[in-house]
């Protein structure tokens, strides 16, 4: 009966929060910021990518410790991954998923092909 009430409950949240972002100013304005419109057109090339590249710069800084602490070596250690990370799959992203979003992208991609073969 409780975990019922806690759904409802999520459920009405979730939907006053939206209500919020649609008729409110405030959020309109927090969420067309352009790193954060940007970032949210790359989710899925950092869906993709976000693994690999956590675990090939997570295996070179587990071993950073600055403190005992568990919350602060995890914090330094985003503070490290995340700005690579958004680095990294900004460039897939401009590499390989935006020039797919375009619906000839295969035939521009044999016509350069075909144009560089000839050159040589």
């Amino acid at each position: 009966l409780n975990s019922i009430y806690t759904e409802y409950s999520f459920i009405i949240l979730v939907t006053i929060f939206c209500s919020f972002v649609l008729m409110g100013d405030f959020w309109k304005k927090v969420l067309s910021v352009r790193f954060l419109t940007t970032v949210g057109g790359m989710c899925y090339s950092i869906y993709l990518w976000h693994t690999a590249i956590i675990s090939g710069i997570g295996n070179h800084i587990t071993s950073i410790a600055v403190s005992g602490n568990y919350l602060f070596t995890l914090l330094l250690q985003m503070v490290i991954i995340l700005p690579i990370l958004l680095v990294i799959t900004a460039i897939l992203y401009l590499l390989i998923e935006q020039p797919c979003m375009d619906k000839n992208w295969p035939i521009k991609l044999w016509n350069f092909i075909i144009s560089n073969i000839k050159r040589k």
